[in-house]
């Protein structure tokens, strides 16, 4: 029993160290993109894009996990930025 619990407990620590990186590499990733030699450019989309459409000039991306739910925080952060700065919750959807 106490075996399992600090099993428990050292998964929700890397758990919780990998989603750091995640977040970290997003934060960084467009100057990544900027300062690489193009074959870790393109290792670099890679590992973010599934795939992409294009369509009447327009690219549209499609990310991989979880890189994906980046993408729908991001676009609901800016959606809700004027309630945000009338006072009201930013994530309004996501308070359950």
């Amino acid at each position: 029993m106490i075996a399992d619990l600090a099993w428990h407990q050292d998964a929700d620590s890397r758990y919780l160290d990998a989603g750091v990186q995640v977040l970290e590499l997003a934060e960084g990733t467009y100057e990544l993109y900027l300062r690489q030699p193009p074959a870790e450019t393109r290792r670099l989309l890679t590992m973010l894009l599934s795939n992409c459409t294009f369509r009447d000039g327009q690219i549209t991306p499609t990310y991989h996990q979880p890189f994906d739910i980046i993408e729908v925080m991001a676009d609901c952060v800016e959606k809700n930025k004027p309630a945000a700065r009338a006072g009201q919750p930013v994530l309004q959807e996501w308070g359950g």
